[in-house]
């Protein structure tokens, strides 16, 4: 088993993205916490956000989770 890197955030990190209208934006804190927010501008999805306190409820809270397209994307797929 190999040993584990741990990586630890000094000052605020920011990447964007004007092309794809993409924001991300690391905080550096003293506990691990994830919050996400994302907006499809669609009037049937509106904006959602999400949050992780523990990595431990990864596994039950994020990873069932289902995705999904729109579809003029599927259509853009078939054609």
């Amino acid at each position: 088993m190999s040993e584990k890197i741990w990586y630890t955030l000094d000052q605020n990190i920011l990447y964007a993205d004007d092309r794809k209208n993409v924001e991300l934006i690391a905080v550096p804190a003293n506990e691990y916490s994830i919050t996400t927010l994302i907006d499809f501008n669609s009037p049937v999805l509106g904006t959602q956000h999400a949050g992780l306190k523990h990595i431990r409820d990864f596994k039950n809270e994020i990873a069932p989770c289902r995705t999904f397209c729109f579809l003029h994307e599927l259509e853009m797929l078939v054609g």
